[in-house]
């Protein structure tokens, strides 16, 4: 890497702050090849906040393994 990429990688923001929000919200009763899904979606909301001081949102689907998973990388980014 040559100097001015690591200088570059170095003032670069880096995240230093998450937030997962589970949420859930009514669904209508659809039916799909499995029979009809529940009454409910759930959602993982994740807030992300970096070394600027920027905060950004994000959603990725809901459960509880994913938000144990969201959290686990919480703890290996910094």
């Amino acid at each position: 890497m040559s100097a001015t990429e690591i200088s570059a990688r170095e003032s670069a923001p880096r995240v230093t702050a998450m937030r997962v929000i589970p949420v859930a919200g009514r669904d209508s009763m659809l039916l799909n090849l499995s029979g009809a899904h529940g009454p409910f979606f759930t959602r993982n909301l994740v807030l992300l906040t970096d070394s600027a001081g920027r905060t950004g949102a994000g959603e990725t689907p809901g459960g509880e393994k994913i938000r144990r998973v969201l959290g686990g990388l919480r703890a290996s980014w910094w």
